[in-house]
């Protein structure tokens, strides 16, 4: 038994259904059809993420299972498509692209930004870590960017997101519908030529500027590449101190990880840490280990305290259980599942 669900307001809908099923549907679904072309129905978002919202009330009732099920699903589809051999993913990432949105274009061959598009990973602002897989390709961004970007959740734009890795072709907005028709026409063929889906994309992509050239990057390298929390916020404060050309970039980075929560920036960081060492699959095993852990707090933990302050309320002032960096001790059990939890890929 299956049944859709929305993976966020107004964006794409996926089948979602239990365990081997979703991994049936889609295997025989991509193993028929060469290339698969993600795009929205709405030019403002991509996929701004999965319905957390649901989720973290979920967790406050005490019904943890139903709640890692959502994730359950939403990692088996995101390895699966991270894991195709031989069909080709083309996703036009226009507008927002957070979260679970992430989730099902990153991992894909060919991901097409534009001068609308959004990146982000604000996981650690609402209680948890970038997840998705994001352990896995954040590390391998250049330059210290991935750690940047998954504790800070600052945005990249279709430029920045090429340039650094997540996208792979800047399509400026005029060109996405007849790419997308030419793409379409090439895929339907019986004659099917990849080399002349690389080709379409090409003819209609814009050079960027390399990530070197981008503000502040030899700021972002030299600040998060230390090896603790502690010290890359001690390396920004005197970034700031120092009043030059950078201050005002690292007093928005300070503000933004000191808003975030304490727990979820250091468990963020290990992870980045050992996803540079493991395979796709590890790291989302990894991930869910994390996830269950944060989510199945007392009334849904840190989480549903996110959430609320975010999504619900909106008040934007969560209470951390946690109130600093400092505050936050052993953090190896959280890379441990519950007792009572399953494998992710049991």
């Amino acid at each position: 038994e299956s049944d859709l669900v929305s993976a966020g307001k107004e964006t794409l809908t996926v089948l979602r259904s239990r365990g081997a099923q979703l991994k049936i549907f889609l295997s025989l679904l991509l193993s028929y059809f060469p290339e698969v072309i993600l795009r929205s129905t709405t030019r403002k978002a991509f996929c701004a993420g999965g319905d957390v919202r649901t989720v973290a009330l979920t967790c406050k009732d005490g019904r943890f299972e139903e709640a890692l099920d959502f994730f359950r699903h939403e990692y088996h589809m995101d390895y699966l498509l991270g894991s195709l051999k031989t069909t080709k993913q083309i996703s036009f990432i226009e507008g927002i692209c957070m979260g679970g949105g992430a989730g099902i274009s990153v991992h894909g061959s060919y991901r097409v930004a534009s001068e609308s598009t959004v990146f982000a990973m604000p996981e650690c602002n609402i209680g948890l870590v970038p997840d998705i897989g994001a352990s896995y390709f954040l590390p391998r961004l250049p330059r210290q960017l991935g750690r940047y970007l998954a504790l800070t959740g600052a945005r990249l734009n279709g430029a920045a997101a090429v340039a650094a890795g997540v996208a792979t072709h800047y399509v400026p907005t005029s060109l996405l519908d007849s790419l997308e028709r030419r793409l379409s026409e090439v895929i339907n063929t019986r004659e099917f030529d990849p080399d002349i889906v690389r080709l379409a994309l090409e003819e209609c992509t814009e050079a960027v500027a390399p990530i070197g050239d981008y503000p502040n990057i030899e700021s972002i390298e030299s600040c998060f590449g230390k090896d603790t929390v502690e010290e890359i916020l001690d390396e920004l404060g005197k970034l700031q101190a120092d009043g030059g050309g950078a201050a005002e970039f690292a007093k928005e980075a300070i503000d933004s990880m000191t808003k975030a929560n304490p727990l979820s920036l250091k468990l963020a960081l290990e992870a980045q840490k050992r996803g540079s060492k493991s395979t796709l699959r590890e790291c989302f095993e990894m991930e869910f280990a994390l996830v269950a852990n944060l989510v199945m707090g007392t009334g849904g933990g840190d989480f549903y305290e996110g959430i609320r302050a975010a999504l619900i309320d909106k008040d934007r002032n969560p209470k951390w259980t946690l109130k600093s960096i400092r505050d936050v001790e052993a953090i190896d059990q959280y890379f441990q599942l519950p007792a009572g939890v399953d494998e992710l890929f049991s």
